[in-house]
């Protein structure tokens, strides 16, 4: 939204990469390929959430590769491939459907179509109106795609000369869920990516009866975080933090114990995966080795005596 002159995001505290993968001069099929390496690189880096405005269907300057509909089936692209293992590593990966409702292609392209990920399509705020432009479900092996929608009508945008204005397109439908999905995944930090994204499906508000238009609808961000979240008033009280360093860290982590309260140390990788335990934690000084750890974020989980705490470190 705009205040005052000023753009608003959905997410206006986080922290971005900007990673290219189309060619601006022609669309060819190899752009997949660049689409699969910018997730990968978007996985290097840590990335928690990955929005995509862009789909695949047919090719310009190579009708050789040229997708049909019978294509969409969440495995022949590979940028779909990559898209649903970029969620089961830990990101939450949105798409935008499409805007080819009123053409002649008419349904998703890829890599809206693939599994686990959530696609969106467009709709307008003021009134929830479905844009007609909006590609259309299911996938072909059946699946409801679009997954939820999002304001892609009357959406406000910054304009290449830096004004505000309002813009159409499933692109901007997916950048303002995915800021959203980002905000859900901080406030429910013991969900990983796979679960925020059905969190978000089962709060559209026709879950229960999905269509090839809509899918399950248009999701109620708020009432699924009240839904999910795990002792609410604990939340507001800040959690005790955890005392260590270097961070970010390369080869090791050290955690000091000087009162001896700590009793185990874990680390977990973003999709919530146990990646390293240590049980006997009686040195003034505990030193685990992480240089086998892949790039990106981490949770560090300590036991102490009268506690858990949690910190967040970045592993290079």
């Amino acid at each position: 939204m705009a205040v005052n002159g000023q753009m608003i995001g959905t997410a206006p505290h986080a922290s971005y990469y900007f990673i290219r993968s189309e060619s601006p001069f022609s669309e060819e099929p190899i752009e997949e390929d660049f689409w699969a390496q910018g997730v990968e690189i978007a996985d290097s880096l840590g990335a928690d959430v990955v929005n995509s405005s862009l789909g695949y269907s047919t090719f310009d300057d190579f009708h050789q590769g040229d997708f049909t509909y019978e294509d969409c089936d969440g495995v022949a692209s590979i940028a779909s491939r990559n898209a649903s293992i970029a969620c089961h590593k830990g990101i939450a990966v949105c798409v935008s459907a499409g805007n080819e409702g009123s053409k002649p292609w008419h349904y998703i392209s890829h890599p809206a179509d693939a599994f686990d990920i959530i696609s969106v399509g467009a709709a307008r705020a003021v009134d929830s109106a479905m844009a007609s432009f909006s590609s259309y479900g299911p996938s072909y092996d059946g699946r409801v795609k679009p997954d939820v929608v999002s304001v892609g009508w009357d959406t406000y945008v910054v304009n290449a000369a830096g004004g505000i204005n309002a813009g159409n397109g499933t692109s901007f439908a997916s950048p303002v869920l995915a800021g959203l999905v980002a905000c859900l995944r901080q406030a429910l930090p013991q969900k990983n990516a796979l679960e925020i994204l059905d969190i978000v499906r089962q709060h559209g508000h026709q879950y229960l009866t999905p269509d090839s238009i809509m899918g399950y609808g248009i999701p109620d961000m708020y009432q699924a975080y009240l839904d999910n979240a795990v002792a609410i008033k604990e939340a507001v009280r800040p959690a005790p933090s955890v005392l260590l360093y270097p961070n970010p860290c390369e080869n090791e982590l050290v955690i000091p114990n000087s009162d001896g309260s700590i009793r185990q140390i874990e680390i977990y990788d973003v999709s919530g995966k146990l990646v390293r335990r240590v049980e006997n934690c009686w040195y003034d000084l505990n030193t685990i080795s992480v240089a086998d750890l892949k790039s990106g974020f981490y949770i560090v989980r300590v036991k102490t005596d009268t506690s858990i705490k949690t910190a967040k470190i970045i592993k290079r």
